[in-house]
């Protein structure tokens, strides 16, 4: 049971602060060590990282110095505005504030990286300069890459061509890379995830296809070469050369005085699923549903358990890393979406507890392992913090999860 000392603190609710509450409380619930370096080592960056990492160190009581909670917030309400355009005075969506914050974050540590190997490549640091220097720059690229590690996935999106055949795989994390999941109502979040991002394929039309773009623009151009088209024969033979895989924008670069080229837009059946999974998994349920009289908040229930075990995988494999446990429910209280009142269920990391569960390997992910995890959860209610039960987090207002590997 957790005494009074142990239990988080929260900032006050000046107005409509309850939405940066929410967020925060889940941030705080955290508990990979990686987490609270990069935070640590954001205390000196200043800007946004270091507003964010005192407020969730003064939540957690793991700050050392005197700030008060009022310092923090007028600190923290100067850097959301300045970094993400975000004014705690006005109700935000907590989805989109945790993907700003989250984008700032990324920022932050991207300009320190290259601040640090800027200046560690003109100064000399004693007693040993090179030595010095390598670890200066690798300490700060470690801290993006960490929390690239923590919070970015990556997509990989297949495109199959209909007509032609022709499979186009994109795994590209500069195009493919996600931070939050947005999933459909539905019954059950495992099902839901599975079904939006574990490879479910749907259909696409009039997409831009290069290989039956490729083929008919073949076709043309021997034409046009057969009746003497000037830079016809010249276009067809460069056509030649190049694969169905190639992009059909490339097709445009013909040689001038050529035929255009011929661009075919066909049906594709395309599928997508989680290729790297982050080790912070956030989900947002979409509840608002359009109407009328604009957007409404749905209160469908959603299932949702203490561990999700992303993709159906056995916990005897190498994928055991893939099983989540909840950390942070983001709740949403309200039937319009410009109103309503947010607060976090979370949970409080015991002394000692990294994160790091022992699960059964003969146990089932739902309903047994639920009894393995600690039931240390509290509800943060803007100021008010209070000890709950594990059955407690579990209701039909969750707007936003944070599940941690």
């Amino acid at each position: 049971v957790l005494a009074m000392s142990d239990l988080p603190r929260a900032f006050p609710n000046p107005g409509v602060w309850c939405w940066l509450n929410a967020l925060l409380q889940a941030l705080a619930s955290i508990s990979n060590p990686c987490w609270w370096e990069i935070l640590d080592a954001g205390a000196e960056t200043g800007g946004l990282l270091a507003a964010v990492s005192g407020a969730l160190r003064w939540i957690s009581r793991r700050d050392v110095g005197k700030a008060t909670s009022h310092s923090l917030m007028v600190r923290l309400a100067a850097a959301l505005s300045g970094e993400c355009g975000l004014t705690p005075a006005i109700e935000q969506d907590v989805h989109e504030a945790l993907l700003k914050v989250l984008e700032a974050i990324h920022q932050t540590l991207l300009w320190h990286e290259f601040r640090m190997g800027f200046k560690c490549s003109h100064v000399s640091l004693a007693p040993l300069p090179s030595l010095g220097r390598s670890l200066v720059a690798l300490k700060a690229t470690s801290l993006r890459y960490g929390f690239l590690d923590l919070w970015q996935g990556v997509f990989e999106e297949r495109r199959v061509c209909c007509e032609c055949g022709l499979v186009r795989v994109d795994r590209r994390p500069v195009s493919q890379a996600f931070r939050c999941l947005s999933l459909d109502l539905s019954p059950d979040l495992s099902t839901s995830l599975d079904s939006m991002y574990g490879g479910s394929s749907e259909v696409i039309e009039g997409v831009l296809c290069s290989g039956c773009s490729l083929v008919a623009s073949l076709r043309c151009l021997r034409y046009s070469a057969a009746r003497g088209w000037p830079g016809a024969y010249i276009a067809c033979q460069r056509l030649l050369h190049l694969k169905s895989g190639v992009d059909a924008e490339s097709l445009k670069l013909l040689p001038l005085g050529s035929p255009p080229p011929t661009l075919r837009r066909t049906t594709h059946r395309r599928t997508l699923k989680i290729l790297q999974a982050p080790k912070i998994l956030a989900l947002h349920l979409r509840r608002l549903m359009p109407s009328p009289w604009g957007y409404e908040k749905s209160d469908v229930l959603v299932s949702y358990h203490s561990f999700l075990l992303l993709g159906m995988v056995s916990l005897e494999n190498k994928e055991r890393a893939r099983l989540y446990g909840l950390r942070a429910v983001v709740s949403h209280l309200g039937s319009q979406a410009t109103g309503g009142h947010f607060l976090a269920h979370r949970r409080v990391t015991y002394h000692g507890d990294r994160g790091n569960w022992e699960v059964s390997q003969h146990c089932v992910p739902h309903g047994t392992s639920m009894l393995l995890m600690p039931s240390s959860w509290v509800l943060a209610n803007d100021d008010h913090v209070a000890r709950i039960r594990l059955a407690q987090v579990f209701h039909n207002h969750a707007y936003l999860l944070l599940y941690e590997r």
